[in-house]
């Protein structure tokens, strides 16, 4: 917990989010365009593709592979190099940054998203809550918090969940949470039902113990504070 704070978002994420047994964070991954299909997608910030066009067109790239390609020195470091790339924190270190932008050009890569659940992770988590007897989901957000309830199917043939996605079923004691700025989402459950999701959907990422918080790879103290840099 950031000392002082009354801020929810500084509090522990389990603390933030209390009652459930396990809690996930799964890191958002990197996008490649297949070979070929450059010309058939575009990704500009204010028009992004739609769902079936990144599942159709694009692979997903972990980000262990960047780390280890690059020799970038930990997940922490790659977390920050990711956050001060969209501007959402003035700490990193020039070393991880320069090597994350080394490998969006060299690798052809869409950085993370952040402020929606990834499209190309979406239909394969709602197709294996389906699989597990989970029909139906309230959907919500941070910024509007009227549960709405829709089946699986529905969300399944969406074109994209909302921002700040909070999807719920509340029978079976399962949360997934993708917060502002963030370019990771959380799921929260019983113990089994989380470690099994995570196996067969091999997603990436840690479990949080009761002290790790949202802005868990920054520490500002060790960190050189940068400026902005814009690649054009």
């Amino acid at each position: 917990m950031i000392k002082g704070s009354d801020n929810p978002r500084d509090w522990p994420i389990r603390k933030h989010y209390p009652g459930f047994e396990s809690t996930f964070l799964m890191f958002h991954p990197f996008l490649r365009i297949k070979e070929g299909h450059e010309e058939l997608i575009k990704f500009e910030t204010d028009n992004w593709p739609e769902k079936k066009d990144i599942l159709e067109h694009c692979d997903l790239i972990k980000w262990h592979e960047i780390i280890n390609k690059y020799k970038i020195k930990d997940i922490g470091s790659l977390d920050r190099a990711l956050a001060f790339y969209h501007c959402t924190t003035p700490y990193n270190d020039n070393d991880s940054y320069e090597k994350l932008l080394s490998a969006l050009k060299d690798e052809m890569l869409i950085p993370p998203q952040v402020d929606n659940f990834p499209e190309i992770l979406e239909n394969k988590l709602l197709e294996y809550l389906s699989k597990g007897g989970i029909d139906n989901l309230f959907c919500y957000s941070d910024i509007d918090d009227v549960e709405q309830n829709f089946s699986v199917d529905e969300l399944i043939k969406a074109d994209g969940l909302t921002y700040h996605v909070r999807l719920e079923n509340k029978e079976k004691h399962i949360l997934i949470v993708q917060d502002f700025d963030q370019r990771f989402s959380y799921i929260f459950g019983k113990q089994d039902f989380v470690e099994k999701l995570v196996i067969n959907l091999d997603l990436e990422g840690f479990y949080c113990d009761d002290k790790i918080i949202e802005a868990w790879s920054l520490i500002p103290e060790i960190h050189k504070k940068m400026r902005w840099r814009t690649e054009e």
